[in-house]
């Protein structure tokens, strides 16, 4: 049973940082820093097999969302935390 529930643990870690090391590209929809949300148009997110979409994200504060603005083309990380994904960090693509 040890064994099983080691085994869960790794797999949920693996899932966690999925995205902490991929960039993904997106469009700025909608900015909320005092609620630390970001609105994102993004590509397709290839380490969790997600489609392209708009959806919210949460974010970190290191992220500084304030920064950004509707219209602004991003690459950004994640992390998977709470079954939420949280925006690690972000920035502007020339």
């Amino acid at each position: 049973m040890k064994r099983w529930a080691f085994i869960a643990t790794l797999a949920a870690a693996a899932v966690a940082q999925a995205g902490a090391h991929e960039w993904v590209r997106a469009k700025v929809i909608k900015v909320e820093p005092g609620r630390s949300l970001i609105l994102l148009d993004h590509e397709r997110i290839v380490s969790i097999d997600m489609e392209a979409m708009t959806m919210p994200f949460k974010a970190e504060k290191e992220a500084r969302i304030e920064r950004f603005k509707p219209g602004d083309m991003v690459r950004f990380t994640f992390l998977n935390k709470d079954d939420h994904l949280v925006v690690q960090k972000i920035e502007l693509v020339k």
